[in-house]
């Protein structure tokens, strides 16, 4: 990878250029939403992964009206998706203490997955987004 990718993966680098914005999802994405659901369902059967069978789209409605559904947004391209919760007992069990954020129903742009280091990028910018909202 070569330094502009490096230096753009940084969070000062991205506060300084506002390359990357993180916003709630609103109504009028919705359409974009359930397609992003559509591809990465095909794209695990396609692959024989273990993933979504399904997704609820009142789920996800509620997300949006609840404020819990953001996007990654660079240009007016919405690059990932993803929900947050601040409880998940059914995965932590006992082990729960409210004292974290958790990320849910993450999804690319597959558009971005063609991309040799969209993987990178969106880790580095969960790791981004959680640093802002746990600081």
């Amino acid at each position: 990878m070569n330094n502009d990718k490096l230096k753009s993966a940084d969070p000062q680098y991205r506060k300084q250029k506002a390359i990357y914005n993180i916003e709630n999802t609103t109504p009028t994405d919705l359409n974009f939403i359930y397609w992003l659901f559509d591809e990465a369902m095909a794209y695990q059967k396609k692959n024989n992964y273990i993933g979504w069978n399904s997704y609820d789209k009142k789920f996800i409605q509620l997300d949006i009206e609840r404020k819990l559904q953001f996007k990654i947004v660079s240009e007016n391209v919405i690059l990932c998706i993803f929900s947050i919760c601040y409880s998940d007992v059914l995965i932590w069990r006992e082990r729960e203490k409210g004292d974290a954020i958790y990320l849910h129903r993450i999804v690319v742009n597959p558009e971005l997955l063609l991309l040799r280091h969209g993987n990178l990028f969106i880790i580095n910018e969960l790791q981004y987004t959680t640093h802002q909202f746990c600081h």
